[in-house]
């Protein structure tokens, strides 16, 4: 292992037992200090090691959501509004772990709504100016084509 001098905030991995054993190693400064890091399995693949505020954990970007406290209410007045449909296609998008895609759309505009009913998507996407953001929530990746429709209302 070549271990390089003044660079701050770096951590490496120790195949060897040149400093010590096997694991994740910090420079403190003065000499390599093995990083405390919780152990591993499969089921933590993808997942990022954050802290609860006393030891590291693996935790996912999207954690459960927490409870809200608010109550919401509803406009019993529906304003009249058709929808115009824009876009109605299938394309492939390669989903990695935590990560969103961008296909881009002309002309789409972040007031647009765009959506997929095919299952096996779990996730979310947003229309944005010119192209359509991606999330897959699950962790999965794509099997195949995935059917997109984008609309924009008119009030």
């Amino acid at each position: 292992m070549v271990l390089y001098t003044n660079i701050p905030v770096r951590l490496v991995y120790n195949t060897t037992a040149t400093v010590g054993s096997v694991g994740i190693y910090f420079w403190n400064g003065a000499t390599w200090v093995k990083a405390s890091v919780p152990s591993t399995s499969v089921a933590d693949s993808g997942k990022f090691m954050m802290s609860n505020g006393q030891i590291p954990v693996w935790a996912s970007v999207y954690p459960t959501p927490g409870a809200v406290s608010d109550t919401l209410h509803l406009n019993v007045v529906t304003p009249p509004v058709s929808w115009t449909l824009l876009l109605d296609t299938s394309i492939t998008v390669n989903f990695r772990i935590n990560t969103f895609n961008r296909v881009w759309v002309p002309l789409l505009l972040s007031t647009d709504f765009c959506y997929s009913a095919q299952s096996g998507f779990i996730g979310f996407m947003k229309a944005n100016n010119s192209y359509i953001a991606f999330v897959r929530t699950d962790g999965g990746v794509n099997s195949g084509p995935l059917h997109v429709r984008c609309f924009r209302p008119v009030f």
